[in-house]
């Protein structure tokens, strides 16, 4: 019988682990395997071997299937219990995996050393106080502070482990302030297409909704339009079961990367976030009104709320408001916080209403 042997280097330990498969793989199929086994994303191996994420995810799917391989979050198990594995440490080779030896998580502890969560505010264009944020994931640099950063800067990659860590520090953030909040404030959470496939998204969102109700605090999954959107299309029915559940979805940077208008028709949507460069020249450049207004006109007619992202100047501001968008973000009214600063602009903002 013809088989294929792989042997991965665990890091952090003294050890090889050694499958042996019972089938003929290609180079490439190999090459896959052993990066998954190693926990990178799709996204990371999209990167290293200079492919599209819509390639490697096909290719990993025709992988799982041929190995009978059912998720990322079985691959461990699935290959140990299907295939012959052993361990060789040391010299010393045995034929049960020891969990010990698996590739380790990040603890908590490490998330927070590595990574900050920063919260920007969304605020109500006609009121002017703040109606929600925009949460994110950055890592974290010495050489910077929260005020000097902003959206391009912040890292839109987060895995199944860092989304969990994320929602907790969500959930234990709002919970002793949410009855000061007012009715439909909305947190919107950014992910890549990729955690549909890699995270357990419906398990943390109606977790969110048993702790927080379905009427005082929107949950809002925004999806970054900078990687392929295709992954999203395969899972709409997930998705709209997702939005049965009082979970609405966002689409970032409307009008640029891979968005398209067929996914506002494909895919239920209640927000889009308008990239500052569809009217960072407003007034200066006829195509890009004619544009804007255009993106704004159609987002209307389809019952979805525009958030203009990226507002820098008042003019920019005042341009919105006139054509009835509702929701502001930039850094002219405010950058991305770290939870302590973001928590006391919040309230302060409240007690002006």
């Amino acid at each position: 019988m013809n088989f294929t042997k792989i042997n991965i280097n665990l890091i952090g330990h003294d050890s090889i682990v050694s499958i042996e498969l019972p089938y003929l793989l290609s180079e490439i199929e190999v090459s896959l395997l052993y990066q998954l086994l190693q926990g990178y994303s799709v996204n990371e191996i999209s990167q290293k071997r200079n492919r599209s994420i819509k390639t490697v995810s096909c290719q990993k799917i025709k992988l799982y299937k041929k190995l009978g391989v059912k998720s990322d979050l079985t691959l461990w198990r699935d290959v140990f219990f299907m295939f012959k594995v052993s361990i060789q440490a040391k010299n010393i080779t045995c034929n049960k995996l020891n969990n010990s030896f698996l590739p380790e998580t990040l603890s908590e502890g490490e998330f927070m050393l590595r990574y900050n969560i920063y919260y920007q505010p969304i605020y109500n264009a006609e009121y002017g106080n703040i109606s929600g944020c925009d949460v994110t994931i950055a890592l974290k640099n010495t050489d910077s502070t929260a005020s000097a950063v902003e959206s391009e800067q912040i890292n839109y990659k987060p895995n199944d482990n860092k989304i969990s860590y994320l929602f907790r520090h969500i959930n234990k953030l709002f919970s002793p302030i949410q009855q000061h909040l007012p009715h439909g404030f909305f947190i919107i959470i950014n992910i890549n297409p990729e955690d549909i496939l890699t995270c357990d998204i419906e398990r943390e969102c109606l977790n969110f909704i048993k702790i927080f109700g379905q009427e005082r605090i929107k949950l809002v999954l925004q999806f970054s339009t900078k990687e392929e959107l295709y992954i999203i299309r395969r899972f709409q029915s997930s998705l709209r079961r997702i939005r049965n559940n009082n979970v609405y979805l966002s689409l970032n940077d409307f009008g640029m990367g891979y968005a398209e208008l067929s996914h506002l028709q494909n895919i239920p949507f209640s927000y889009v976030s308008l990239n500052r460069a569809m009217f960072h020249d407003i007034g200066c450049n006829s195509l890009t009104d004619i544009i804007a207004t255009t993106i704004i006109d159609l987002s209307k007619q389809l019952n979805i709320d525009v958030i203009a992202d990226g507002i820098e100047t008042k003019k920019q501001a005042g341009y919105m408001i006139e054509r009835g968008i509702k929701y502001l973000k930039g850094i002219a009214l405010s950058s991305p916080l770290p939870e302590d600063a973001f928590v006391r602009k919040l309230l302060t903002s409240l007690n002006q209403v």
